[in-house]
């Protein structure tokens, strides 16, 4: 799981089958003649100001006493909720509906005394979207009610469990209206109009499966042997599963390719809200689970918001990889009351992090400027966080190191990249950080966890002596990471202070349409002189420069041989009272030296270099494959 806070950039991401189709995960359902020891019921029709109404009929228990509880914190969220705060009107009944004793031992547990005798648990559960108290939870971890509109039910803030029987098996029954469609990566043993039934093995299962029920807007589309499922909820109606689901799908593909065309799951779901206004937590983003993920994001044009999900979901879609088929105890047997940190979230999100990006590369979606950018903006992200050893910022992330806990996402890919390149380097192009990943998962899976104490030298034993050290250094101590001498070595000139020529034909930015692939103005500075005078307007498609199609290749290529006092001369499809008309544009070239810190400038390549960089981008390797 991955809990992921980010930030919007302009640049950069039907139901297609009967209602009752699902899509669900690989965990086992219930064996036959089992019983499950939890029955949930909860009816969405009669939810009202902001609250669920929850009913547990229990299975046979033998103690005197039983702890009911929600949990504390989940797996992923790295943050300490007590979803337990949002349980009220909380009764424990014999089977004659006569109330047992109860007390309640912290904000998430409730002791329940004689046991023998308990027959059903009922309860209310508000949701978390509206509650501003504090620690606000970041809403793709919450829960929103909504009779009219939308149920965003994140399981674990909804459902307990009894303490030291979170493996036994659970029953849930969801009443809906009779519109409403339960998008979600558990499989319906039972799907009706007004009614689902699903069976889950364990509590650990159930938490891993958020689900999301409204009026059905979505696509399923096939790749690599894996069902998927993209479901979207839009506030004003403005965004719709087929405007995104191209792109995911695009996605999917590089993503495909990366793991040498096989993807360790068989099914998996896209569930995305996008909400008009603001969060209570004033942040956006995803959960990641190990069969679907859970997307909370403005609604904003589809050409502004799609670039953000598709970086997303490359980064969430990859958590099939780490933890679920590569973890630690600590995840494994995860405790919801008292939660340990293993201290490799580099593994975890780092690695992560740096695969979403680097498959993009690999597999065409980006340029190699756009990667290197995006390192380089990490690098200085970094910078803001304490120098603490990776290990140790791991560990602590609950408490000590808290406000560290967003290096994961900089450092943390960091280390990604550069282990990724000395794996490369030190077998000659041969082997990198996606076999050793790939190797990791046969050894463990889902199943079997390791030792966090261990890991290191299990790699090693897998590599080489020198990536011991390389942890030693970089990972468990503070030393910085050595981005000089490895990029050297694949003909790339990393500087920590350097000097770039920027050109200059105006103050704006491009975007590119995911699904046409043309460039588009989407940000003009009219405030400024010398923009106004050349007469960019935003949302100009760009259809030529210098009489050629436009595309990046292209433009880089003109900018690439322009001369200080050039004109370029540009064509720009535009919407003039509704119609489109081509307007023609002239830029004077001018340029200006800047200093940036964390330069990065590929080099002219031959020989061993040029080998080694087409390997670390697996070049050759797509193009024996796929011809290209």
């Amino acid at each position: 799981m991955n809990l992921r806070f980010f930030r919007l950039f302009a640049l950069l991401f039907l139901l297609s089958f009967l209602l009752s189709f699902s899509i669900g995960t690989l965990s086992p359902l219930l064996a036959a003649g089992q019983n499950p020891t939890y029955r949930y019921q909860v009816d969405l029709k009669k939810s009202e100001n902001g609250k669920l109404f929850v009913e547990l009929l229990v299975g046979t228990l033998t103690e005197e006493k039983v702890q009911f509880c929600l949990p504390a914190m989940v797996p992923g969220t790295y943050k300490v909720y007590d979803f337990g705060r949002f349980v009220s009107d909380f009764q424990a009944l014999d089977a004659e509906g006569k109330p047992l004793t109860i007390e309640q031992l912290n904000p998430n547990t409730w002791e329940i005394a004689p046991a023998q005798k308990l027959h059903t648990i009922r309860y209310a559960v508000r949701e978390t979207f509206s509650d501003a108290q504090s620690p606000v939870v970041f809403e793709p971890a919450g829960t929103s009610y909504d009779a009219e509109n939308l149920f965003v039910m994140n399981t674990h803030a909804i459902f307990g469990y009894f303490k030291n029987r979170e493996r036994e098996p659970f029953e849930i029954e969801i009443k809906k209206p009779a519109d409403f469609y339960g998008s979600t990566s558990l499989i319906a043993k039972t799907q009706e109009k007004e009614r689902d039934v699903f069976e889950i093995q364990s509590y650990h299962d159930l938490v891993d499966a958020p689900m999301m029920y409204c009026r059905p807007d979505t696509v399923n589309f096939e790749i690599g042997g894996a069902q998927i499922l993209v479901s979207v909820y839009s506030s004003k109606d403005k965004i719709k599963a087929k405007d995104i689901a191209d792109g995911i799908y695009q996605t999917l593909l590089a993503q495909k390719r990366y793991l040498n065309d096989e993807l360790p799951i068989r099914k998996y779901a896209f569930l995305l809200n996008f909400f008009s206004g603001n969060s209570k937590s004033g942040a956006y983003g995803a959960l990641e689970h190990s069969y679907s993920s859970f997307y909370h994001l403005p609604e904003m044009p589809i050409e502004y918001i799609l670039p953000s999900v598709i970086e997303i979901a490359a980064h969430e879609f990859f958590h099939i990889l780490t933890p679920l088929n590569i973890h630690s105890e600590e995840i494994h047997y995860f405790d919801f009351a008292n939660p340990k940190m293993s201290k490799h979230l580099w593994l975890y999100e780092g690695v992560t992090e740096y695969f979403a990006h680097h498959a993009l590369l690999c597999g065409g979606l980006s340029e190699l400027s756009d990667f290197l950018e995006t390192m380089r903006e990490k690098i200085l992200s970094a910078r803001q966080y304490k120098d603490t050893p990776f290990t140790v910022m791991s560990l602590g992330c609950l408490d000590k190191h808290e406000d560290e806990y967003g290096n994961v996402y900089d450092k943390g890919a960091l280390i990604g990249l550069c282990l990724d390149l000395k794996l490369r380097i030190l077998s000659e192009g041969k082997y990198g950080l996606i076999n050793l990943m790939q190797d990791l998962s046969k050894r463990y899976g889902k199943e079997n966890p390791f030792k966090d104490d261990e890991l290191f030298d299990v790699i090693t034993e897998l590599t080489y002596p020198e990536i011991r050290t390389f942890f030693a250094k970089h990972v468990e101590d503070n030393q910085p990471l050595p981005f000089e001498e490895l990029f050297a070595q694949i003909g790339i000139s990393y500087q920590a202070e350097g000097e770039t020529q920027n050109i200059f034909i105006g103050e704006i930015s491009l975007a590119a349409d995911v699904t046409t692939r043309k460039l588009f103005i989407s940000e003009v500075n009219t405030e400024d002189e010398a923009t106004k005078k050349i007469g960019w307007q935003a949302d100009d498609v760009i259809e030529t420069v210098n009489g050629q199609e436009a595309s990046a290749d292209t433009i880089l290529e003109v900018f690439e041989k322009a001369k200080d006092g050039d004109v370029l001369k540009w064509e720009v499809k535009r919407k003039v009272k509704g119609k489109d008309k081509i307007v023609k544009i002239k830029t004077p070239i001018s340029f200006n030296k800047q200093k940036v810190l964390h330069h990065f400038e590929p080099e002219d390549l031959t020989g061993k270099k040029l080998d080694l960089l087409r390997d670390w981008k697996r070049m050759g390797e797509y193009q024996q494959r796929y011809g290209k």
